[in-house]
């Protein structure tokens, strides 16, 4: 791309993992806000969530690794839970409603929401794969990466078609989505008591790990902008990312949580 150019793609690699970071700030924060049972304010669970973020980002790919290679064994045995929680309610007789056009246009949405909440990991994928050994085999950083993309987001996204399909059919669950994602995820485990809300904190939990390496990712790019950026720490970076996201969170003129709790 050349010198110049490739900044471009830095800026535009940084907004989106700013973003995505974000987004995965107010999730966690509506679970955190679920879970306390309202009393905790989102902003504030929505902060708690981002200094997280922020504090595993800044001690390095050392802690980011560890997390990213073992964290994932308490989501799927989580997800399960869910599963068996909250599958009774799933409508697995519901159609889609409209025209063809209709239907392959809200199919086309879907897909598109879907693969763009993954293709920021492949701008930051050279981040981490500079660590592999010169002489792995390729085929298995191809067959780690695919699998462990696509079908953890394949299988997660299932269940969360699942619960929307009962949505409509349980008041309880229609009550707690018109109030947050992260309501209706805690409303999925209420069966299970306070075992249900430690499920939902491990959920929240996980949302932190997967945005983790986002902001990781986002300082090292920042330091490629300039020679004035990377004489600057890198742990300086990270703090300023989780200050943005803060600041987006808790101070942006028609409140983004709010904008994403009300979007269709």
């Amino acid at each position: 791309m050349g010198y110049w150019p490739s900044k471009i793609a830095c800026c535009c690699n940084v907004v989106q993992q700013v973003g995505f970071g974000t987004i995965g700030c107010i999730i966690t924060g509506q679970m955190i806000t679920a879970v306390n049972g309202g009393k905790l304010s989102l902003a504030v669970g929505c902060v708690i969530a981002a200094l997280c973020i922020g504090l595993i980002a800044t001690f390095g790919i050392e802690y980011v690794n560890k997390l990213e290679r073992f964290g994932y064994i308490p989501q799927a045995i989580v997800m399960f839970v869910l599963i068996g929680s909250a599958g009774k309610n799933f409508d697995t007789s519901a159609v889609s409603i409209g025209d063809s056009g209709t239907i392959n246009a809200n199919r086309a949405s879907f897909f598109a929401l879907i693969f763009a909440s993954i293709i920021g990991f492949t701008a930051i994928s050279a981040d981490f794969y500079v660590y592999y050994p010169k002489d792995y085999p390729k085929w298995i950083t191809f067959a780690s990466t695919w699998s462990g993309i696509w079908v953890s987001v394949i299988f997660a996204n299932i269940v969360g078609v699942g619960i929307a399909t009962g949505v409509p059919n349980i008041p309880a669950w229609n009550d707690a989505y018109n109030i947050s994602s992260g309501a209706l995820i805690y409303e999925c485990f209420s069966g299970l008591g306070g075992f249900g809300g430690f499920c939902v904190v491990i959920l929240a939990l996980g949302s932190i790990t997967n945005n983790a390496p986002c902001s990781y990712s986002a300082a090292l790019t920042i330091q490629v902008l300039g020679r004035w950026a990377n004489k600057v720490p890198r742990w300086f970076w990270c703090i300023l990312i989780t200050a943005v996201e803060v600041s987006l969170i808790y101070t942006i003129p028609f409140h983004l949580s709010v904008i994403l709790i009300q979007a269709p």
